[in-house]
């Protein structure tokens, strides 16, 4: 039985998962208090499962009874789909306070938790479901809890990037296992590179690689790498380094896991490197090419650009390009000699005989 309803509560929490991920707040409210309400149910308190499902509409709040603890209890945690978060977490605080032990106080820490969420607490309710997993490490509603705290670790990400990576610094410190640690550890890095953090991101990226090298989110995390280095490079526009940097990395994917799901973003993520490095090259080329400039130091980049894209219309500029310049300027092309006077030492006439020979004649 025991069984049985922790497969339906990871169920639900899976589902909460996706809603969670909706921008309208009010529907993670919403959401968030259906998962824990429909948890409670599951858990096996006696009460009507219509009063907790959006099914059978708002359940009013005053017919409910409060002549004991436990009925207090089902009324403070109806608080929260009524949107009275605030109201429900003091009255499960004080419930517990009273009543520490009653069987219903493990499914009273956990909603405390939800509530805190529901009024975006997002510190407050991850620190309310530590207290809950250290209290009740062998719940049903442990891994529920787990799945919460992530999602308050992204939220709060998204509103202080410090704050956010310290919980999930907490969270993966303390999680139930190796595959829900690396999950946390993708799931901070995305946060991070979704913020534009950048060089955040490409750490966090390695860290996944480093600390856990066996897990299947390595892959991934190495083709984020190659990305953090390309949006490195368009936010310092000159970034040349970082776009060398992206191009070895997509190319060592693609290389390393060619049959990865991946693989054809990296190949096109590829192709944006090399535009954007060929584009860097035609600029160079084009100010070494202009008035009262050195052509010849041009002759370098309309050769990498011809390599780099070798059946482009840049490619074909920079050939006609390089060939006015070793036209007009006389620059031999590899292998090719041009027989030209040493700068400062006029040829011999031929018609001038050499000194013995005019001596003679004399």
């Amino acid at each position: 039985m025991q069984e049985g309803r922790e497969s339906e509560l990871k169920l639900e929490t899976q589902e909460l998962m996706m809603r969670i991920e909706t921008p309208r707040h009010a529907t993670t409210l919403r959401a968030a208090a259906m998962f824990a309400l429909a948890a409670l149910v599951m858990s096996g308190a006696a009460f009507a499962v219509e009063v907790w499902t959006p099914d059978t509409g708002e359940v009013d709040l005053e017919e409910l009874p409060r002549d004991s603890a436990e009925a207090r209890f089902r009324h403070a945690a109806a608080l929260i789909t009524a949107g009275q978060a605030v109201s429900a977490a003091a009255q499960l605080e004080e419930l517990l306070k009273q009543h520490p032990d009653a069987q219903w106080a493990e499914r009273a820490r956990f909603l405390i938790g939800v509530a805190h969420f529901a009024d975006k607490k997002y510190d407050t309710a991850f620190a309310e479901w530590e207290d809950f997993h250290s209290r009740y490490p062998k719940s049903a509603l442990a891994r529920p809890a787990f799945e919460f705290q992530l999602q308050a670790a992204l939220m709060r990400i998204r509103e202080d990037m410090d704050g956010g990576q310290a919980l999930f610094d907490r969270l993966i410190a303390k999680a139930p296992d190796k595959d829900f640690a690396v999950r946390c550890q993708k799931e901070k890095a995305d946060a991070i590179l979704a913020a534009g953090e950048f060089f955040r991101a490409r750490d966090e990226y390695l860290a996944l690689v480093d600390f856990f090298p066996d897990s299947p989110w390595v892959p991934y995390a190495w083709f984020k790498i190659a990305e953090c280095d390309l949006r490195l490079a368009e936010w310092i526009r000159r970034g040349t380094e970082y776009l060398e940097s992206s191009k070895k990395g997509f190319d060592d994917f693609l290389t390393t896991f060619p049959d990865h799901n991946l693989a054809a973003q990296a190949q096109d993520k590829l192709k944006e490197v090399r535009a954007r490095q060929v584009a860097g090259y035609r600029r160079v080329a084009e100010y070494y090419i202009g008035p009262g400039m050195h052509p010849t130091a041009a002759l370098p980049y309309l050769t990498a650009i011809r390599e780099t894209l070798p059946d482009s219309d840049d490619a074909r500029w920079a050939d006609e390009k390089a060939a006015e310049i070793r036209k007009n300027e006389q620059v031999p092309l590899k292998g090719e000699t041009i027989k030209t006077p040493l700068p400062g030492v006029a040829p011999a006439p031929q018609d001038v005989q050499p000194p013995a020979e005019v001596e003679q004649k004399k």
